[in-house]
């Protein structure tokens, strides 16, 4: 028989202020006395409870507790996010970290530091120690259930007639939520060799597909139009798209001039 332990850390952080709640309360541990460790792949939970000088809970009406994660060796901010009150009288939040937010880190120790922003507008550190320590230390750690997927290959295109017109067309394969996976995100490589012309990346919700599925245009992370246009391209081309939908497939249009190759549009889920 094994043992299965519910990982989400506990937090008292700490204001310079005097505190706002209940005397019955005052008895909150005014430290941190654990490393916290978040994992890849899923979504991660850390629990606040703000206490003032005087050892009460500090109200977190008209307040807000942010939360700041940055790389301890590059100084790069993964995030900055507000905690959302969870009790807020009792001076109780809730942090949510999205499986998203950790997937292109490596495992190791990253920092986090925490803000309180009271009903002025004034915005102050608070500490997590003893020591008055302001930021702390958080391990990631890798998934907990592996999510590595294929890599689609895409190399062939069909000429389909469609509602909305004829178009060449690969087939349609797997997107995210066939995964049912914590993010949407999903990465798109073009391959090509002296190439013009324009690919759509599409998707549908649609639980099976077919010569009448209506496809919807998808639109790169960074890119404000669907439609990735090349002319005399020769290389390689990333694109991150995040879009949770139930099925994927790529479509091509060759420009009459094209005088090189669409190599293979790789895509990974």
């Amino acid at each position: 028989m094994a043992t299965l332990n519910l990982t989400i850390p506990t937090v008292s952080l700490n204001y310079a202020g005097a505190g706002t709640g209940p005397s019955s309360t005052r008895y909150v541990s005014d430290y941190t006395d654990q490393r916290m460790t978040w994992f890849k792949g899923v979504d991660n939970l850390m629990d606040i409870t703000i206490i003032g000088s005087d050892r009460r809970p500090v109200s977190l009406l008209h307040r807000e507790v942010t939360m700041t994660m940055w790389n301890r060796e590059t100084g790069g901010v993964i995030f900055r996010r507000r905690a959302i009150s969870t009790s807020p009288e009792n001076g109780q939040a809730r942090l949510t970290v999205f499986a998203r937010d950790l997937m292109m880190l490596g495992q190791g120790l990253y920092t986090i530091a925490a803000t309180f922003v009271d009903d002025r507008g004034l915005e102050t550190a608070l500490t997590w120690n003893r020591a008055r320590v302001a930021a702390f230390d958080v391990e990631v750690k890798d998934a907990p259930v592996p999510t590595t997927r294929s890599t689609y290959e895409i190399t062939n295109y069909t000429y389909v007639a469609e509602n909305l017109g004829s178009v060449w067309a690969s087939s349609g394969f797997d997107g995210p939520t066939y995964y049912r996976k914590e993010t949407s995100l999903f990465s798109v490589a073009v391959y090509a060799s002296n190439w013009t012309g324009t690919l759509i990346v599409q998707g549908t919700l649609d639980n099976s597909i077919n010569s009448s599925t209506l496809w919807a245009n998808l639109k790169p992370q960074t890119d404000t139009t669907a439609v990735l246009t090349y002319n005399g391209f020769t290389g390689i081309d990333p694109w991150n798209y995040y879009a949770g939908v139930r099925w994927l497939r790529v479509v091509r249009h060759t420009d009459a001039l094209n005088a090189g190759t669409l190599d293979k549009v790789q895509i990974r889920v």
